[in-house]
């Protein structure tokens, strides 16, 4: 094969994992929404589901990202991607601590109450 041709051959490839990259992002993009979501409608067994998901791509993506090139504007989305998923990680943390600090305080009057009526009966 002459130089020229294996040049080509590696752009091609740079291409393709750029694109497989990028593909990867997007996808973890989706998943993230999909958590978001779960985490409105306060869904928490599907969102554990999903987020087990996530974690998945982001493990095979760790492996990916290390020989992926990326050009310019496959960067520039990854960037944006990135941003997105911590600002919706960000909300769903939030949903979560909100939920949680319900279930505490729903913990806490029940055991509350099992004192009060060990105490003064029933």
């Amino acid at each position: 094969m002459f130089p020229s041709e294996q040049q080509g051959c590696s752009q091609l490839t740079e291409v393709m994992a750029s694109s497989r990259g990028i593909s990867d992002y997007e996808r973890l993009a989706i998943l993230t929404r999909e958590m978001h979501e779960a985490a409105v409608r306060e869904d928490w067994d599907g969102l554990v589901a999903i987020e087990r998901r996530r974690s998945e791509l982001v493990e095979h993506m760790k492996s990916d990202d290390a020989v992926c090139a990326l050009d310019d504007v496959s960067r520039r989305r990854k960037d944006e991607i990135i941003a997105g998923v911590l600002e919706a990680d960000k909300e769903i943390r939030r949903r979560i601590e909100d939920w949680l600090g319900q279930a505490r305080q729903n913990i806490q009057s029940n055991r509350q109450s099992q004192r009060l009526l060990k105490a003064y009966g029933a």
